[in-house]
C-alpha cells in the first residue's frame, strides 16, 4: 500500500480526472469531438439500475481517438477509458512508475493509487510490447460491510 500512496501516475486524460462532473468534462472535450458525444442513462428506480451516466466522445484532431467515462447518480466521473490511435501507444513507462506497479506483462499494466480526499483508484494501461493503446482510470468499488 505504501506504493499506493506514492506511485507517479497518469491521473488524468485530456483534462479529465476521476470525481470531476459530467458537465466539466462536456466544457473541456465537446469542443475537440468529430462527431457529437453519445450518452445514456441508468435511471436510479429501474430494476438493476444505479443511475449510472455514461457518455462517449470521438476525437478527430488528439492522440486519442475516443475517450468513455462512467458518473454515478451525483454527476461525478467514476471511471474513464481512452482509446489511443494506431501509432499514438503510450510506453508503459510513461503512463506511470513501473517499479511501483504491482501488475505487469507484456501487454498489461496496473497501478493502485492512493490520495487524500479520494477512494482509492487504479490505472490500467493494456497494449502490445509494453505499449498501452487503452488506458483506463476507475474507481475501485469495495464491498458494502453490513452495519453491526
Amino acid at each position: 500500500m505504501a506504493n499506493a500512496r506514492t506511485v507517479e501516475v497518469l491521473t488524468s486524460i485530456l483534462g479529465i480526472e476521476l470525481g470531476s462532473t459530467v458537465d466539466s468534462a462536456h466544457l473541456k472535450l465537446d469542443q475537440l469531438c468529430a462527431v457529437p458525444a453519445k450518452e445514456e442513462s441508468e435511471e436510479a428506480e429501474k430494476e438493476g439500475g444505479d443511475g449510472e451516466r455514461r457518455v462517449l466522445w470521438q476525437f478527430a484532431e488528439t492522440d486519442y481517438k475516443a475517450l468513455f467515462i462512467k458518473a454515478d447518480s451525483g454527476e461525478r466521473i467514476t471511471s474513464i477509458t481512452a482509446l489511443l490511435r494506431p501509432g499514438r501507444e503510450l510506453p508503459f513507462d510513461k503512463i506511470g512508475d513501473l517499479n511501483k506497479a504491482p501488475i505487469i506483462s507484456e501487454s498489461e499494466v496496473a497501478w493502485d493509487v492512493i490520495r487524500p480526499d479520494h477512494p482509492l483508484f487504479r490505472v490500467v494501461g493494456r497494449g502490445t510490447k509494453k505499449k498501452a493503446d487503452t488506458i483506463l482510470i476507475f474507481v475501485v468499488k469495495r464491498p458494502q460491510r453490513e452495519k453491526e
